[in-house]
C-alpha cells in the first residue's frame, strides 16, 4: 500500500479506514502529540485516503486526487499554516471557503496546523463553524499543546494522540545515506523528532550544537541573532539540563546526549538537583517569552540561567 513519506502511525490510518468503510466519520478531530512526529503528514495522508479514486479504501498515490493532495494543490483540501497566531480574518476566510460546495472530492478536508495558536476571537469564530459544520467537511486540528486550545473547541472534536515509536524513528534515520553520525544517537538527541533529524542530516544542526557545547564544562556559546535559532538553542539546552538531572538521579544510562556525557557529568557535579530543576523551569519561562522580548535580552537571560 502506498504510504508516501509517512513514517509510522499505521494504527491511526487503519482506524480511519474503518471509520470510512463503516460510514462513521466525525466532522472534527484533534491530532495531538510531540512536535516533529508527522501529525500534519498523517492528516494529509488521511485526506488522500478519504478522497482516493481507487475503489479499495486505500491510498493509491497515483490518481489525480492523491497527486494534488500530496502536493497541496487540491481545491477541496485546505491547509492553514500559522505564523505567530491564527487570526479571526483567517477563520473568516476559511468560513467562506468551507461553505462552498466541494469541487471534485467526496470530502472537503481542512487541516489547521498549530491549532493552539488560534486567537480567542478566531477560536470563537471557528467554534461557530464546528457547531454547524458544512456537510462532507472534516477538520483536522494539529497541535502539540491541546491544553492551550479553547475548551469548547476541544469538546467538539474527537481527540487522537499520535506518537512515534523509537524503532520507527531509528529506521527512518538508518535509511538515510551519507550521514556521519550514529543513527541511534541522532534519534536520542532529537527525541524521535523527525523534523529535527532532517535538520541534523543537513549538518547545520550538528554544527550549531557543537558550537554551543564546545567550551569548558561550565560555559556555553549562546549568541543568537534570530529568534528561531534561539528557540532551537533553548531546546538543545533543555535536553542537556534534563540529562544533567537524570545523571544526578543516578541513571546515566538514560541520558539522550550520549556524546556530551563528560560535560553533563562535570556540569551536574556543580549543582544539586533543586538547582538544576530551577534552571530548567527558568529556561522554560524565558522560552515562553521569546516572541515578546528583545533578542539580546533573551541571550543574556539564558546565559545567566546557565
Amino acid at each position: 500500500m502506498y504510504s508516501g513519506n509517512l513514517i509510522g502511525h499505521k494504527k491511526v490510518v487503519s482506524y480511519f479506514k474503518t471509520l470510512h468503510r463503516t460510514n462513521r466519520l466525525a466532522h472534527a478531530y484533534i491530532f495531538s502529540g510531540n512536535d516533529g512526529i508527522g501529525k500534519r503528514k498523517t492528516a494529509r495522508h488521511i485526506a488522500m485516503l478519504l478522497n482516493c479514486l481507487s475503489a479499495d479504501n486505500s491510498v493509491c498515490g497515483e490518481c489525480d486526487n492523491c497527486y494534488k493532495i500530496e502536493n497541496k494543490i487540491h481545491p477541496d483540501v485546505i491547509e492553514i499554516e500559522p505564523g505567530k497566531s491564527i487570526s479571526i480574518n483567517t477563520i473568516r476566510d476559511l468560513r467562506n471557503k468551507v461553505y462552498i460546495k466541494k469541487y471534485v472530492s467526496d470530502y472537503k478536508i481542512v487541516i489547521i496546523d498549530n491549532a493552539d495558536l488560534l486567537t480567542r476571537p478566531a477560536a470563537n469564530a471557528f467554534l461557530k463553524i464546528l457547531e454547524e459544520p458544512p456537510p462532507y467537511t472534516i477538520f483536522f486540528l494539529i497541535t502539540a499543546q491541546p491544553q492551550n486550545m479553547l475548551a469548547t473547541v476541544r469538546s467538539r472534536a474527537h481527540k487522537i494522540w499520535l506518537s512515534l515509536k523509537y524503532d520507527e524513528a531509528l529506521q527512518f534515520s538508518s535509511e538515510k545515506e551519507g550521514i556521519n553520525i550514529d543513527p541511534e544517537l541522532m534519534v536520542r538527541i532529537s527525541s524521535a523528532n523527525l523534523s529535527r533529524i532532517e535538520k541534523m542530516l543537513s549538518g547545520i544542526y550538528l554544527a550549531k550544537r557543537k558550537e554551543i557545547f564546545a567550551p569548558a564544562p561550565g560555559h556555553f556559546n549562546i549568541d543568537e541573532r534570530k529568534r528561531d535559532d534561539l528557540k532551537e538553542t533553548a531546546i538543545m539546552l533543555l535536553s542537556f539540563l534534563r540529562d544533567c538531572l537524570i545523571y544526578k538521579a543516578g541513571t546515566p544510562e538514560l541520558i539522550k546526549n550520549l556524546d556530551l556525557e563528560e560535560k553533563i557529568n562535570r556540569y551536574q557535579n556543580r549543582y544539586n538537583m533543586h538547582d538544576i530543576l530551577d534552571k530548567i523551569n527558568s529556561l522554560l519561562l524565558v522560552t515562553q517569552a521569546f516572541d515578546n522580548i528583545n533578542i539580546n535580552l533573551a541571550n543574556n537571560l539564558i546565559r545567566s540561567i546557565l
